[in-house]
């Protein structure tokens, strides 16, 4: 995980779809329920309000816990 605020997307404007062709709602509208269906347990972590030492604090654990998931849970 990318270790900073969480992206907002902005799926629902003309703008964010203009690249997408001519890809029919139904793909929106699935993905759509699939995260509502998902919603996180807890709120996705943030480090806006956290000092340059803490958001570092924060990097570096966020690495190691990556880096031993995928040793340990992916076998990479």
């Amino acid at each position: 995980m990318i270790t900073r605020d969480p992206l907002k997307i902005p799926c629902l404007t003309p703008k964010y779809w203009a690249t997408f062709g001519n890809l029919p709602a139904r793909e929106l509208a699935r993905t759509l329920a699939l995260v509502r269906a998902n919603k996180p347990k807890k709120p996705l972590p943030r480090i806006t309000g956290l000092t340059r030492e803490q958001q570092i604090d924060y990097e570096d654990r966020n690495v190691r816990e990556c880096l031993a998931y995928a040793r340990d849970t992916l076998k990479l």
